[in-house]
């Protein structure tokens, strides 16, 4: 069994790191799925991690055995969240050709399993966790944008459109600093929606410019 390294374990334990699947895990450390469940299963031999009944992976309480470069962390957060970004945009576009097909039962049927995908805690939680904390990271900005573009809309549907908002602001303002007018509308228009969807129409229309001079 492999042996996790000092890195290994002070990525996994960080308290900046949100619950894992095996794949997160792998996405964390910049490892295979194989390797990465190998390492989560010599952790919970050691007492280091364990595995929740929700099958996620959590600190068993201990601290990191070094302290972590902050570099490292943030390109760790980055790549969990590139992951479930690209999660997202499977089941995204596996609605958009159901519809493309003309097949409204298999597109209902598609959009269906599309929300169950997100509003899972695994995927949600982390998404919501690792996009924020990378934000203001400029090389990390298109994971942020992207992150909006795939998950805002399903979070709000889903009923959490307050995560929904949040997501759509971080989104924007890196749209707006890289100068992406199209990434910026679409960021704009989730956040005018989520507030919709939570009933604060004074925000939404502010959020689409509506109560500018």
């Amino acid at each position: 069994m492999s042996a996790a390294t000092d890195r290994d374990t002070a990525l996994l334990c960080h308290p900046m790191v949100p619950p894992l699947t095996v794949a997160m895990a792998a996405a964390l450390l910049d490892h295979s799925d194989t390797e990465a469940a190998r390492l989560l299963a010599g952790l919970e031999q050691a007492g280091s991690m364990r595995r929740t009944r929700h099958g996620v992976w959590k600190p068993a309480g201990r601290r990191p055995v070094r302290p972590l470069d902050l570099a490292d962390l943030l390109s760790g957060l980055a790549r969990v969240a590139d992951h479930l970004n690209g999660c997202a945009l499977e089941h995204n576009a596996a609605v958009e050709q159901a519809w493309g097909r003309g097949d409204p039962d298999e597109a209902g049927r598609a959009f269906a399993e599309a929300l169950d995908w997100f509003d899972a805690r695994p995927h949600a939680d982390a998404l919501l966790r690792c996009a924020p904390a990378i934000a203001d990271e400029e090389h990390f900005r298109r994971i942020v944008i992207e992150a909006a573009e795939e998950w805002a809309h399903y979070l709000t549907v889903a009923g959490r459109w307050q995560d929904a908002a949040h997501l759509a602001t971080a989104g924007l303002r890196a749209a707006e600093r890289r100068n992406c007018a199209a990434s910026a509308d679409r960021c704009r228009n989730s956040l005018a929606y989520a507030y919709w969807a939570g009933g604060d129409d004074d925000s939404a229309e502010q959020a689409l410019g509506f109560n500018d001079p």
